[in-house]
């Protein structure tokens, strides 16, 4: 069951102006690509064996696990409230005494070790 040469004709026609299409996207965004560098004075490109690349992976990893944990916080301060106002703060261990020494103990974490400038 083949295509008669007619519709083959139009698909190739059809594939073939996609591909240009395609083409000339790439070419206007190189051409940006290599604008913006030029404006900006980026000479040197990352890759990831570059030194500047791997600080940049390090910050981003701890940024976001300061993000998880400032989530964290958030929720166990949200649950210590509403805990407070059904009454049941202190039907447990001390929660804002748990609370307060997780708080200390995570701000204690030690990053200076890692380098958090790209």
């Amino acid at each position: 069951m083949s295509q008669n040469p007619s519709k083959k004709l139009k698909m190739r026609n059809h594939l073939a102006a996609v591909q240009r299409d395609a083409f000339d996207t790439l070419s206007q965004c190189r051409e940006m690509l290599a604008a913006y560098e030029q404006t900006h004075g980026i000479e040197e490109h990352w890759t990831p064996d570059t030194e500047k690349w791997q600080r940049a992976i390090q910050y981003l990893s701890i940024h976001k696990y300061q993000l998880a944990l400032d989530k964290l916080e958030g929720l166990v301060v949200q649950r210590l409230f509403e805990l407070a106002k059904m009454g049941l703060s202190g039907t447990g261990k001390d929660d804002s005494l748990v609370l307060i020494k997780c708080s200390i103990y995570l701000q204690g974490i030690n990053f200076a070790h890692i380098s958090t400038s790209p």
